[in-house]
């Protein structure tokens, strides 16, 4: 599982690092960690083959360390903003 989650914490850096993704993100009203936390929960669950609790989407994330309460309320936003964004 550790190999697993390594390889998609590499993908997650790549496709944040993706000069088109960040091109958008200039334009974007989500924020990095915004867009993070979301391409985790979308995602993370089919590249790891199972489904995960928050605590394991949380550590996740690249870089600092986030609780469960923190990454919740983070996609919680990232999902406000995406569907503000479309209805605008």
């Amino acid at each position: 599982m550790v190999g697993r989650a390594r390889g998609f914490q590499a993908w997650l850096r790549s496709a944040l690092e993706d000069p088109l993704v960040k091109a958008l993100m200039r334009r974007c009203n989500l924020t990095r960690p915004q867009l993070e936390t979301l391409l985790i929960d979308l995602f993370a669950p089919d590249f790891l083959g199972r489904d995960l609790r928050s605590e394991e989407k949380a550590k996740l994330r690249i870089g600092k360390r986030v609780s469960r309460g923190a990454f919740n309320r983070t996609l919680r936003q990232a999902r406000e903003n995406t569907i503000k964004a479309i209805y605008t």
